[in-house]
């Protein structure tokens, strides 16, 4: 029985000294415990390798350029054998040609591209044109064919490229003359003094006109006189007045005025007379307007006759028939 008893109470003192001496209870150990399970979990856990660490997208494939295009050569133009003129509702009986070089290698270039641009149409006395677009061919050649010429005028076709240096470009001369030349036709021309009044008989500058036209092979055609109607700038009654007394014997009408254009100068011996020119080109079927155009020329000699003689018949007639058959 005293045995007993003093093993109770060993066994309690033992569990006072451990509460005396402060020794962790399983609360204590249990709260210590929680950083080094996480630490354990966390070694449990499969370490991240060094090629899942490491590891990036693969990046896109690049597309691959084009390679630069080569350098543009020097480019020239030369122009082949001027079509000869024709007239109007005819075809150039040659083509318009160029030859296109490399200016550096002084070589034919192929495949260059050119614009040609020519006439197309002619409306109110203005011409509009066209463009196409050809390529030169092993030789360096354009060829361009013309379409049948529909009016007269006086051009070019142009032929343009794009080169190192630029754009180089070669007029080729298109000359289409009237074909109403032998088809009959009137002109009157009228004629003013220096003081600005019309002079009523024999117009010089009709005669010089229709001298010029005859050389260029005009026929058919002669001097009429519409003193007033001219001089009152009313082109309606011109053509109703030239309608009444020429009736369809002519197929067109040529009318208009020379005029002083400043006064007369004389230095050295040497007279100049300067003069302007309108002439306007009337369808003697309906009126319409085939051509107007307006000329200023200076004519000179050793005297006042002279100089004007100069001014209208060796100036103003050249330059007006010339006007008509590349216009009307």
């Amino acid at each position: 029985m005293i045995k007993t008893s003093l093993a109770v109470m060993f066994t309690c003192l033992g569990l006072c000294s451990c509460l005396a001496t402060g020794n962790t209870t399983v609360t204590d150990r249990e709260q210590e415990g929680q950083p080094t399970q996480q630490i354990e979990e966390m070694a449990q856990q499969p370490a991240e390798t060094t090629e899942n660490a490491l590891e990036t997208p693969a990046p896109a494939p690049q597309k691959e350029l084009p390679p630069p295009p080569p350098p543009q050569p020097n480019l020239s133009l030369s122009a082949g054998k001027t079509p000869a003129e024709i007239r109007v509702d005819q075809t150039f009986k040659t083509d318009f040609i160029v030859t296109v070089m490399d200016a550096d290698a002084n070589v034919p270039v192929e495949g260059a591209e050119v614009t040609v641009t020519y006439p197309e149409t002619k409306a109110d006395g203005n011409i509009f044109f066209a463009s196409t677009k050809l390529e030169s061919d092993a030789n360096g050649v354009v060829t361009f064919t013309a379409p049948k010429a529909t009016f007269a005028c006086k051009s070019q076709v142009t032929f343009t490229v794009n080169s190192r240096g630029g754009t180089q470009k070669m007029d080729i001369p298109y000359q289409v003359r009237t074909n109403r030349h032998n088809k009959g036709g009137t002109i009157s021309i009228l004629d003013y003094t220096l003081a600005g009044n019309p002079v009523r008989d024999n117009s010089r500058s009709a005669s010089a006109l229709l001298t010029v036209l005859i050389r260029y092979g005009f026929s058919g055609i002669g001097l009429a006189d519409f003193v007033n109607e001219i001089h009152s700038g009313d082109t309606d009654s011109v053509y109703r007045s030239a309608r009444n007394l020429i009736g369809s014997s002519s197929n067109f009408f040529v009318f208009g005025t020379v005029k002083y254009n400043g006064d007369i100068v004389q230095e050295g011996g040497t007279y100049s007379i300067p003069l302007k020119g309108e002439i306007t080109c009337l369808n003697m079927r309906d009126g319409t307007v085939l051509h107007h155009d307006v000329i200023e020329v200076v004519g000179t000699g050793s005297s006042e006759w002279a100089a004007l003689e100069n001014a209208r018949k060796d100036l103003y007639a050249q330059q007006a028939a010339t006007s008509i058959i590349y216009g009307m």
